[in-house]
C-alpha cells in the first residue's frame, strides 16, 4: 500500500520496514548463519548452545502480547513478521494475550492444580512472588511505556472454570512515556525551571556531587541552544492526559535534533535518578536546572495517580464492585515502583493483598518481566485464550462479508445464515459481524484520525484511504436491515485484494485452535 510514517519531522520511512525489521530480529533466533544481523546472536539461560536451535527449529506456537484496545493491524503485522522469520509455517500458530492477563498468570498455579516452578543456576523456586493465595476479587494494573492497562477479575477456587469472558479489561494511552513527555512540559521546559549557563557559571562539581554520574551522551550538546526546539510554539500535552495527537507532535520535534534527543534522554534518567535523591542538577546545551524531587511528584506523578484513580473508579463502576470487595491487587510494570503510585494503591485498598514484581536480579533490575513469564504459562491455561478472536480475525469476518454480501437489502438473520452456511459459529461473532453492518470497519483496516499524525502528507492523502472513509459501507433500512453501497463494496474489495497481494497470511480462512491442557481427574 505503500504508507510512509514521519519518524520525526525531517525524515519518514514505510510501515513495511518496521515488519521487516521485526522479521529480521526474529530471525536472528532461527541462526547466526542465516541472520542478515550478524552481530546479533540468540541463546537462553538453561539450555545448551546445542539443544538451543533444535527447540527454535521445532516451535509449535508463539504466544505475544498485546495491549486491549490496540487495533487488528498490530496482530497482522506482527503474524507477518513471524511468517517471514520463518519460525512459523502458518498464522494460526500465533497467540494473543493482553499484557494484563498475561500480569496475572504468572501468580497463578496451573489449572490443572500443578504448582509452577521456575529455574536458574541456583535450582528451582516457585514462579509466584506471593504465598497468598489468588481467590477471589483480583485487580492487575500494568504500568506499561505507552498505555496503562487493568484488568479485574473474580478468580475461581477451580482454574479450570476461568476462562477469557470472566475478565473485565479497561486501558488508557499514557504510561511511561507519557511521563517523560510531562517531565520535559513541566520541569525543564517553563523559563523559571531554568537558568543561562552563562549567566551561572558551573563550579565543576556537578558530575563529582552526583552520584548517579548521568550526563547527556551526545556529544556536541555546549554548543546547542534550547531555543532552537521551539517547543513553546507546539499545543503541548496536559498533564497526566493521553492528549494523543499533542504527545504525537511533541516526540516528532524532539527525535528532529541530537538536543531533542538528548533532552528525551535526559527525562528518563530524571524519572529515576528523583525517586532515589532529594535534588538534582542537569546542564544541557546551554541551560542548567536544579531539579527536585518534590516537584517531580508534585507536578508529574500525583497527576498520573490523579488519573489512575479516576480510571480504576469507572473500571469498579462497570463490575459493580466496591474497593473493600478486592482481595489483592497485582501492580507491575516500568512505573510500578514509584512511591506515590505505591502509596496511592495502598490507601485505595487497604484491606487487599499488594503483590509487586520480585523477578529482580543482583543489581536490582529485572531479571525477566511479569509480562514475558505469564505469556510463558498461557499453555497450562489454554481456557483463558480469546478462542472467538483467535479463530475468527475482524479482518477474516469483514472479506467474508463483502464476499457474501448480496446486491440487494439484506437483513442481519439473512447475513447469519449466510455466514452459518460456510460453517461459521456465529454465536461466538454476532457482535463485531452486526458492528461491521452499523458502520464500523475493521480497527487499523485504514488509519484512524489519531494514527494518521503519524503519517506523511502524502500517505494521509492515499487515495484509498479517503474513498473508504467518505461514505459509509451499509446504508440501514428500518431495524437490522441494511442495503450495501455498491460503490464502496468496490472501493473496499479492491483494497482488500491489494492487501492480500503484499502479505503472506491469507484473509479467506478461519484458524483452528489446538490448544488444550490435560487435567488430572
Amino acid at each position: 500500500m505503500g504508507t510512509c510514517f514521519a519518524i520525526n519531522e525531517f525524515s519518514a520511512g514505510p510501515l513495511i520496514w518496521v515488519v521487516r525489521s521485526l522479521s529480521k530480529l526474529l530471525l536472528t533466533l532461527k541462526s547466526e548463519k542465516t541472520s542478515t544481523t550478524p552481530s546479533l546472536m540468540a541463546a537462553a539461560v538453561g539450555i545448551s548452545e546445542q539443544n538451543f536451535p533444535q527447540i527454535i527449529n521445532n516451535i509449535a506456537g508463539v504466544i505475544c502480547t498485546c495491549p486491549s484496545n490496540w487495533s487488528e493491524q498490530y496482530r497482522f503485522n506482527v503474524r507477518e513478521a513471524l511468517l517471514t522469520s520463518k519460525l512459523i509455517q502458518h498464522p494460526q500458530q500465533v497467540f494473543f494475550v493482553e499484557e494484563a492477563i498475561a500480569s496475572l498468570l504468572p501468580e497463578l498455579d496451573a489449572a490443572n492444580g500443578e504448582q509452577v516452578k521456575l529455574s536458574d543456576a541456583q535450582g528451582s523456586y516457585p514462579a509466584k512472588t506471593s504465598e497468598h493465595p489468588i481467590v477471589g476479587n483480583t485487580l492487575v494494573i500494568n504500568i506499561g511505556t505507552t498505555a496503562t492497562e487493568m484488568l479485574l477479575v473474580n478468580v475461581p477456587e477451580s482454574l479450570t472454570q476461568l476462562t477469557y469472558n470472566d475478565f473485565m479489561l479497561h486501558s488508557f494511552a499514557y504510561a511511561g512515556k507519557g511521563i517523560e513527555q510531562d517531565i520535559i512540559c513541566h520541569l525543564l521546559l517553563p523559563p523559571k525551571s531554568r537558568q543561562s549557563r552563562s549567566e551561572t557559571p558551573s563550579d565543576g562539581k556537578t558530575t563529582a556531587s552526583n552520584p548517579w554520574q548521568w550526563q547527556p551522551s551526545i556529544p556536541g550538546l555546549d554548543q546547542m541552544h534550547w531555543q532552537s526546539l521551539g517547543l513553546e510554539e507546539l499545543e503541548l500535552p496536559r498533564v497526566g492526559e493521553p492528549d494523543i495527537t499533542a504527545r504525537i507532535r511533541l516526540q516528532q520535534r524532539l527525535e528532529s535534533s541530537l538536543l531533542g534527543q538528548a533532552v528525551l534522554d535526559a527525562a528518563l534518567a530524571l524519572k529515576l535518578i528523583l525517586q532515589h535523591q532529594d535534588s538534582f542538577t542537569l546542564e544541557l546545551a546551554d541551560q542548567r536546572w536544579i531539579l527536585q524531587r518534590r516537584d517531580l511528584e508534585s507536578q508529574v506523578f500525583i497527576p498520573f495517580v490523579r488519573r489512575l484513580n479516576r480510571e480504576l473508579n469507572k473500571l469498579l463502576v462497570a463490575r459493580g464492585i466496591p474497593t473493600e470487595a478486592i482481595n489483592q491487587a497485582i501492580l507491575t510494570g516500568g512505573v510500578a515502583c514509584v512511591g506515590t503510585v505505591n502509596r496511592w494503591l495502598r490507601q485505595k485498598l487497604p484491606s487487599a493483598k499488594i503483590i509487586q514484581d520480585l523477578y529482580l536480579g543482583e543489581n536490582g533490575a529485572p531479571n525477566c518481566s511479569r509480562v514475558a513469564y505469564g505469556l510463558a504459562m498461557l499453555p497450562l491455561h489454554p481456557q483463558i485464550l480469546d478462542i472467538p478472536r483467535q479463530q475468527y480475525t475482524d479482518y477474516f469476518l469483514f472479506t467474508e462479508l463483502l464476499r457474501l454480501l448480496p446486491d440487494r437489502s439484506v437483513s442481519f438473520g439473512e447475513i447469519t445464515q449466510l455466514f452459518e452456511g460456510r460453517g461459521i459459529n456465529t454465536r461466538t461473532c454476532q457482535q463485531r459481524l452486526l458492528a461491521f453492518l452499523e458502520g464500523e470497519l475493521p480497527s487499523g483496516l485504514i488509519p484512524s484520525v489519531t494514527d494518521s499524525t503519524w503519517l506523511t502528507q502524502s500517505s494521509q492523502d492515499n487515495p484509498d484511504y479517503q474513498a473508504i472513509a467518505t461514505a459509509p459501507l451499509f446504508e440501514k433500512q428500518g431495524s437490522l436491515t441494511y442495503r450495501p453501497n455498491t460503490q464502496q463494496l468496490l472501493s473496499l474489495r479492491r483494497y482488500l485484494d491489494a492487501i492480500k497481494a503484499s502479505n503472506q497470511q491469507s484473509l479467506e480462512e478461519p484458524y483452528t485452535v489446538n490448544f488444550a491442557l490435560e487435567v488430572d481427574r
